[in-house]
């Protein structure tokens, strides 16, 4: 009993100092950004998002989609907003909602769209009006698709 104590204590300790050490690379990889030194933030920023850090993947989504420190690709923008809007990170989902529809790194999906700005919308008003713009310009069934995406998404990844 007591080893497993002393094995617990050691995974808590290792945990907590893997955050602490996170949080000190984002914030060098943020100060980078605010200097305009972008390859020294993807630099930081690409460990973390390998790690599953939502803001890491989100601020490579970013400096992909702006081509901040790299020649623009949207489709590498994609895969990072995705990575973080699949944690639940509603910038990333309001990011990636943009992608889908405007057909800018994948398809064009107007469904898609709807769908992730209705995740997004959970906590963003900005969200909420983007995709009641989005609706204006789709069909009830396809709203009802995104709608049915949506709770879909959070079937499987609840409190997300």
């Amino acid at each position: 009993m007591q080893r497993f104590i002393s094995i617990a204590l050691m995974l808590i300790g290792l945990t907590v100092i893997s955050q602490i050490v996170a949080a000190q690379d984002i914030d060098k990889a943020k100060k980078a950004m605010s200097a305009g030194d972008y390859e020294t933030a993807l630099r930081e920023l690409v460990p973390l998002a390998e790690q599953g850090h939502q803001r890491a993947q989100f601020q490579i989504g970013e400096l992909y989609s702006y081509g901040l420190g790299v020649e623009k690709d949207y489709a590498l923008a994609a895969r990072y907003y995705r990575m973080a809007s699949e944690q639940g990170h509603a910038v990333s989902q309001r990011s990636l909602a943009f992608l889908y529809f405007m057909g800018r790194g994948v398809e064009k999906d107007i469904v898609e769209t709807y769908k992730w700005h209705t995740l997004a919308a959970r906590t963003s008003k900005t969200s909420q009006r983007l995709r009641a713009s989005v609706a204006k310009k789709m069909t009830p069934a396809q709203i009802e698709e995104g709608q049915a995406r949506a709770d879909a998404w959070l079937a499987v990844n609840p409190g997300k």
